[in-house]
């Protein structure tokens, strides 16, 4: 369902911001900018995402020091209900 679809979207997208040739080692539990992604990597990360599942990631919350476990939440996370909250 939606889960393997945006699990499997951000291990692509971080990969392939990252240059990781492999990505099966990827902790999605770590911060994104513990794994090396910066703002120009935010903007791009952000961008292939919002391709791959059609939805926005606030830039601020990867920056803010989000892990891609809690960035997959919010793609998973009905539309309306992600904009409500600030």
């Amino acid at each position: 369902g939606d889960a393997a679809d945006a699990t499997g979207a951000m291990r692509i997208a971080l990969g392939s911001v990252l240059k990781l040739t492999d990505t099966t080692a990827l902790d999605f539990d770590t911060s994104l900018l513990d794994l090396g992604v910066d703002s120009l990597l935010a903007i791009d990360l952000r961008k292939k995402l919002k391709k791959a599942t059609g939805r926005s990631v606030p830039l601020a919350t990867i920056l803010g020091g989000a892990t891609a476990a809690e960035l997959i939440g919010h793609l998973e996370r009905p539309e309306k209900e992600a904009f409500s909250r600030d």
